[in-house]
């Protein structure tokens, strides 16, 4: 069994990208945003956020994704479309709090949030590869609502009882995705044939001379490498 169990939902009709106009241009009233230490100008702009495009959810397991935390602070774009994108595949992250993370089948959430949790990512990956780790520990150390991730037990297939994390939302669980990956001996790579990110090492279940993130990208690749041979000698 894995010490992380964590499944999630996601909407099959995907997200849609909905623009909302701040209050004070729906009422019509002047704020004086000044009042309120605030910037005026980030205040009025509109804001954005991603919308469930149905109420038709599936549910899944994301860790299956090693590199999971990777795609979302590397491969996928900081942008609008960028966030849409990496909901379309996996699912609003959540991220919100104890408080507000009751349901898995979160209908919306903020774009300018998803783009926050995502620099936060950045800052990490970038702290490890850089070998700042004491650094690394502080920020980790300041990342609020980590500690909402739980244990649980579950009886494992030789009928013995075991501990398992479960974390609340997407959000925590690529933190812990991240975290074993920094505390191990694991590598990131990325896959030759879908470019995508996976963990190989210890661990992983996954050898350090592995080159496909799937075993459906390897039966992939065998297959276009046999294709081409054909077409070569033909």
């Amino acid at each position: 069994m894995d010490m992380v169990d964590f499944t999630w939902s996601r909407c099959r009709d995907k997200y849609r990208l909905e623009q909302h106009q701040p209050r004070a241009w729906l009422t019509g009233k002047p704020v004086k945003w000044e009042r309120f230490g605030l910037d005026r100008e980030k205040c009025d702009r509109p804001r954005w956020s991603l919308e469930a495009a149905s109420d038709r959810f599936e549910r899944y397991r994301p860790l299956k994704f090693t590199g999971l935390f990777s795609i979302f602070a590397e491969k996928t774009p900081a942008s609008r479309k960028g966030m849409q994108q990496f909901c379309n595949a996996f699912g609003l992250p959540g991220g919100f709090g104890p408080a507000e993370s009751k349901t898995d089948e979160i209908q919306v959430q903020g774009v300018d949030e998803l783009l926050s949790h995502q620099r936060r990512f950045r800052g990490a990956l970038a702290l490890y590869r850089n070998g700042d780790l004491s650094e690394l520990a502080r920020a980790w150390n300041s990342i609020e609502n980590l500690a909402i991730v739980h244990t649980e037990f579950r009886v494992g297939e030789t009928g013995r009882l075991e501990m398992v994390f479960v974390p609340s939302d997407l959000i925590q669980a690529m933190w812990l995705q991240f975290a074993q990956f920094a505390c191990s001996e694991a590598n990131l790579f990325r896959c030759e044939r879908c470019n995508e990110p996976f963990i190989v090492g210890t661990g992983t279940g996954r050898r350090s001379t592995a080159k496909y993130c799937s075993n459906a990208c390897r039966v992939a690749a065998f297959k276009d490498r046999k294709q081409e041979s054909s077409s070569a000698s033909a």
